[in-house]
């Protein structure tokens, strides 16, 4: 038996990733009563076995950045002082979901206050991976709907394209998001990746609490049948 810890704002995946759980036999309790924890988002201190118990340490944004880029994995530039960084830039909060509070910053003149900032890199196209402990589970190609010309690029408004999957997606990309979920100390997540139009392939975060849609079930139903084989297995601590 198992409790799902969501973090707040989070509640409609949280819902959506239990249902998964739930659909694959797994026994879902409150806290009290449970014999392991998944953070999905956030998760207690706790003496339980947990998945995802790396949240307690994760940090803002900003650390995650430093942590990935500590750990070998290649992320956009990034830094706190935009007057030593080369335009464009996006401003970044420590804390925002979903694309949310970033501000594009196309020049010098243009520049505004912000946490920290991150370096610009025009898109080829754009990943999310599921990981689970050093295995990609499912890949799709993300879209964004087009800006207008002379208007900023488009952070917010993430669709999923139909038939999206990837059945054989770039090795590349699955290596550096395996890398980037071990980098933050985490067991599962779904990493954004890029791929430049400079053929560069960075890792922009990990989601620790991802968005689940229809088009998109392959990867988080992999990921409950994990989650399911670690309680059946004893809540091992790696495999």
């Amino acid at each position: 038996m198992i409790h799902v810890n969501v973090a707040k704002g989070c509640e409609d995946c949280g819902r959506m990733f239990k249902e998964l759980l739930i659909e694959e036999g797994a026994a879902l309790v409150r806290l009290n009563k449970a014999q392991g924890v998944v953070g999905w988002g956030w998760i207690p201190e706790t003496a339980l076995p947990t998945l995802n118990g790396g949240l307690r340490q994760r940090g803002s944004k900003y650390d995650e950045l430093r942590k990935m880029a500590a750990g070998g994995v290649r992320v956009p530039r990034f830094g706190r002082v935009p007057e030593n960084m080369e335009f464009p830039l996006l401003g970044r909060q420590l804390y925002h979901q979903e694309g949310k509070k970033i501000t594009w910053i196309p020049t010098r003149e243009d520049l505004v206050g912000a946490d920290f900032y991150t370096g610009y890199i025009p898109k080829d196209k754009e990943f999310r991976v599921w990981v689970w402990r050093g295995k990609a589970l499912g890949t799709y190609l993300k879209g964004y709907k087009e800006s207008e010309p002379g208007e900023p690029p488009n952070f917010k408004a993430t669709q999923w394209i139909q038939d999206g999957f990837q059945r054989n997606p770039p090795q590349e990309v699955t290596e550096g998001a395996i890398k980037a979920v071990r980098a933050c100390g985490l067991d599962f997540g779904a990493v954004d990746v890029l791929v430049g139009k400079d053929r560069g392939v960075y890792v922009l975060e990990v989601n620790s609490a991802p968005g689940i849609d229809v088009l998109t079930r392959v990867g988080p139903r992999a990921l409950a049948r994990r989650v399911v084989g670690w309680v059946e297995g004893g809540f091992p601590k790696h495999g």
